[in-house]
């Protein structure tokens, strides 16, 4: 899967190697994002990292969901992680979600991720609404959300479930007309090519002739067609 560069940060497909700082990761977070996200504990351990790159993989092959980590660009750090998931392509909806390790907490990192992966949705999968579903009192998932500009739809009782209780939840909307733009276009098609490996449909051209042409197919060019995998991950906390 292609990697995308963004801030000094890279987004890229969790990969085997990762197992061990990913565990980490989880292990020193139980304090903050695991207040949020219960499967982070104080045992996590590297084979149960490498148990959730397998559902990674599979969601993604499902097109249900693609699971992306956060690196460093200079060290490559684990940071932490950004998705957008629960694609339901019949009615053109996904979550985005995201989580940072506490050691890395407070930097703008999920900030960032957001503003790189929310195009995406609605450029390639062609999602009309995206949501950040932020479990009540969750304040850093929240304050991402509010930075980003979602928009605040309302409070859902016994939204989500955490530590086997039913939790209410803030439901933060972004549409395509209230999406804010890539920092480029290049950082754009990078975001789609990490997050669906294809880039965002060429816009069709106008010619001096003023007749609108549609672009060319370039799938019918190689002697194949390939299909839009997902993209995936829950809201959690930490900017």
């Amino acid at each position: 899967m292609p990697s995308m560069v963004f801030d000094e940060r890279v987004l890229r497909g969790f990969r085997p190697g990762d197992a061990a700082d990913f565990a980490c990761a989880a292990r020193e977070s139980v304090n903050t994002v695991g207040r949020w996200m219960p499967w982070r504990t104080a045992s996590f351990s590297k084979a149960d990292a490498l148990a959730w790159f397998k559902q990674c993989r599979a969601s993604k092959r499902a097109k249900t969901a693609v699971e992306l980590g956060i690196f460093s660009k200079t060290t490559g750090e684990l940071l932490g992680g950004a998705a957008l998931n629960a694609i339901d392509r019949r009615n053109l909806v996904c979550n985005l979600g995201y989580w940072v390790k506490q050691s890395a907490q407070r930097q703008g990192i999920a900030s960032r991720a957001v503003r790189a992966l929310v195009p995406c949705a609605f450029d390639v999968p062609g999602m009309k609404r995206v949501e950040i579903v932020a479990a009540a009192g969750n304040l850093a998932s929240e304050s991402v959300a509010r930075k980003y500009g979602a928009q605040l739809e309302g409070i859902a009782r016994n939204r989500i479930q955490r530590h086997g209780t039913a939790t209410a939840a803030l439901i933060f909307s972004v549409a395509p007309h209230t999406a804010q733009p890539s920092a480029s276009a290049g950082a754009r098609r990078a975001a789609c090519a990490a997050t669906t490996g294809r880039p965002p449909p060429t816009p069709a051209r106008l010619p001096a002739s003023g007749r609108r042409t549609a672009p060319r197919d370039r799938r019918r060019d190689r002697g194949s067609s390939s299909s839009v995998p997902g993209a995936g991950a829950t809201a959690a906390a930490a900017r």
